[in-house]
């Protein structure tokens, strides 16, 4: 918007003297002007004239210099006191204490006998006024070595008593489409301005955490804003606002000192811990003692506090910088768990247990990388020096890529778990030591390169993992984890190295796009559900090192139609596809997938065991001949197109009530 109105020339009122510098002065000439409240802001041309000017040149003030002004209603100010402007590029607004004007710029003009400077009045980038007035804001021209120099040689003040100079003003055209925003705290003192803020826009504080002090069994909490916040449309001022709460404690270390365990008002904004209760200091944050405060933007913490346990902040989801004081010693892994919007960890310089590296916490030899704050940044390269990544260091943060240097040899458990958007990595041969779950729950990794002197894939390592498609196991591997690729659901083929020797409990579980894959001639221990779901896989076949293989190995393969065993295995063994231990007197696994419509078990078989024909729906008769004495728990569940032919006269004491879950009809006494 522009303004382009004629205005009220601007009213000079009375000479503002600074020191001893005197000037001579036309009668009636006025050094002051005051704008008139109520009036927006515009900006004024203001013409200086001088003449009788010394005949050496004189350095006088910059062109197109700027006057700032503005024109909020404020009352009780004294008019001498402060309020004045000073202009040139060194110029200081208000009283004395107050800042420089630091972005006024222009170039001096020089003066012989006599010449005209044009300076504009225009809207301020600063909050320059102390006081307030009922008739506006009052200024003053001063004249001052620098602003109007009256120094020939520049070497000092020289003093000329017959240099006349004039003012008058007139309406300059401004665009006056920017606004400001005024934070004040309970007693009026101004904490921040925000300046040129647009149109629309809506409202953001971003200055210190306003506080109110505590008093005896009285504790304070800043509970936002007086004021709705509303897209600013004009200048706007808003007022903190505090509300009381009620704190818990609970004594701790022999009776010496309190742990802070809740505050009562989960709406709070921000809030600063009491540094003493009862007399004793309080020194332990507690488990999920603000967790869930959503509205938490500001937190202080004393040097009284060392130990800020699991979750003492989980889940504030406005929480975008906390202070870590010297004292801190121990800040558990899921102190800040689910903090969506935490940009920055500060710590004391002071403190001898942690650092901050670029908002980032590490311990404080700069050896170990702590906490990366889930809001800190989309892409990260760890510093090099950095020898371990710590448990939960990365965990749940917004990470899509992430440079682990070849000074990293640790990285332990679950250190990257849950980072959602993580697609790729590359682990340097350099990390000797992988912890559980690092990469568990990592929804979009696709690819790893695993270091290549890796001897074990630890538990539940990319648990979860649903992009992964495929991964290249090091030649050195020996053991796969427990869990280490259940629910990679995209994973289509893996190489399982020759030296490998065992694979954990549900170490490929829900890997349902995973194809037959070829289990070495050395491996001993198949886990329970080792490849429980894996709906791709149409055969396996065991090799003779096998010595265990774990219930439900191969349960809800939806596809697998054979398990084959080396006819060399001293254990299990396989009839059509079947398997059964050695001497076939045990029906361990029906495959899901075979295809048959009739079944006659095996004379030679004495039980069925648990879950044996789990969800093949495309047996239609099973006949059980009288060798049979025992049938474990849903050995028939899911067969829900199945008659059941048996020679017996009806169950025998060995069947296990549940044996026939799906109520299969039974022909009893069948001859086969």
């Amino acid at each position: 918007m522009k303004n382009t109105k004629n205005k009220q020339c601007l009213v000079w009122s009375t000479v503002f003297v600074m020191g001893a510098f005197l000037i001579s002065l036309l009668t009636g000439r006025e050094t002051g002007f005051t704008m008139i409240r109520g009036e927006p802001l515009a900006d004024y041309e203001i013409n200086l004239n001088a003449t009788n000017a010394p005949t050496s040149s004189v350095e006088y003030i910059s062109t197109s210099q700027v006057v700032r002004y503005t024109t909020f209603d404020y009352t009780d100010a004294m008019a001498s006191s402060g309020n004045h402007v000073e202009i040139g590029p060194w110029g200081y607004i208000a009283n004395s204490l107050t800042s420089p004007i630091t972005s006024i710029t222009g170039v001096t003009a020089t003066f012989l006998t006599e010449g005209v400077v044009t300076l504009y009045a225009s809207y301020d980038n600063y909050n320059w006024f102390d006081y307030t007035l009922t008739t506006g804001v009052r200024f003053e021209l001063p004249f001052l070595p620098y602003y109007i120099s009256f120094n020939s040689d520049g070497t000092g003040s020289v003093t000329y008593t017959s240099i006349e100079i004039t003012y008058s003003c007139n309406p300059h055209e401004t665009s006056l489409d920017l606004y400001r925003v005024y934070w004040y705290d309970e007693d009026n003192t101004l904490l921040e301005v925000d300046y040129d803020v647009v149109p629309g826009t809506m409202p953001s504080y971003d200055g210190p955490m306003p506080t109110k002090p505590h008093e005896e069994g009285i504790f304070y909490a800043f509970n936002g804003w007086s004021y709705e916040l509303l897209p600013v449309g004009e200048n706007a001022f808003y007022l903190a606002s505090y509300t009381e709460v009620t704190l818990t404690f609970s004594l701790i270390e022999s009776n010496s000192a309190y742990e802070l365990t809740s505050v009562s008002d989960s709406s709070i904004q921000g809030f600063s811990i009491p540094s003493i209760y009862n007399g004793l200091p309080v020194t332990s944050i507690g488990v999920e003692a603000f967790v869930n405060f959503v509205n938490l933007s500001y937190i202080e913490i004393p040097t009284s506090v060392t130990t800020i346990n699991d979750a003492a902040f989980g889940a504030c989801s406005s929480l975008k910088s906390i202070t870590l004081p010297e004292s801190i010693d121990t800040v558990s892994p899921f102190a800040f768990a689910s903090c969506d919007s935490l940009i920055t960890i500060h710590v004391d310089a002071a403190n001898v247990t942690y650092a901050s590296v670029d908002g980032v916490l590490f311990s404080k030899d700069l050896s170990e990388i702590v906490y990366y704050p889930y809001g800190h940044g989309t892409t990260y390269s760890i510093p090099s020096g950095t020898t371990t990544i710590l448990e939960f260091a990365f965990a749940g943060s917004a990470l899509n890529s992430v440079v682990i240097p070849s000074s990293v040899t640790t990285i332990q458990s679950n250190a990257f778990v849950a980072n959602r958007s993580l697609d790729n990595l590359v682990i340097p041969d350099t990390v000797t030591t992988l912890g559980s779950g690092v990469f568990a729950n990592c929804s979009s990794l696709s690819s790893v390169s695993l270091p290549s002197g890796l001897t074990s894939i630890p538990s539940s390592l990319f648990y979860g993992c649903a992009s992964l498609t495929t991964i290249l196991l090091p030649g050195t591997i020996t053991t796969i984890g427990n869990q280490a690729f259940q629910g990679c659901s995209s994973m289509v083929s893996i190489d399982l190295p020759s030296g490998l020797t065992s694979i954990g409990n549900s170490a490929f579980d829900g890997c349902t796009l995973l194809g037959n894959i070829t289990l070495p001639s050395g491996l001993i221990t198949l886990g329970t559900r080792a490849f429980a779901a894996c709906n791709t896989m149409t055969t396996m076949t065991i090799p003779a090192s096998i010595a265990t293989i774990g219930t439900y190995a191969f349960i809800d393969c939806a596809s697998l139609t054979a398990i084959s065993v080396d006819a060399s295995n001293t254990n299990y063994s396989s009839l059509d596809g079947v398997l059964y231990n050695k001497d076939q007197s045990t029906l361990i696994a029906y495959p899901r997938g075979k295809v048959a419509i009739d079944f006659i078990i095996p004379s030679t078989v004495s039980t069925l065991a648990l879950n044996a024909f789990r969800n093949n729906t495309h047996l239609t008769n099973v006949y059980i001949p009288t060798s049979v004495t025992t049938i474990e728990s849903n050995a028939f569940y899911g067969c829900t197109n199945l008659s059941i032919y048996a020679a017996a006269s009806e169950a025998l004491p060995g069947w296990h009530s549940t044996w026939n879950p799906v109520n299969a009809p039974v022909t009893w006494n069948s001859v086969f």
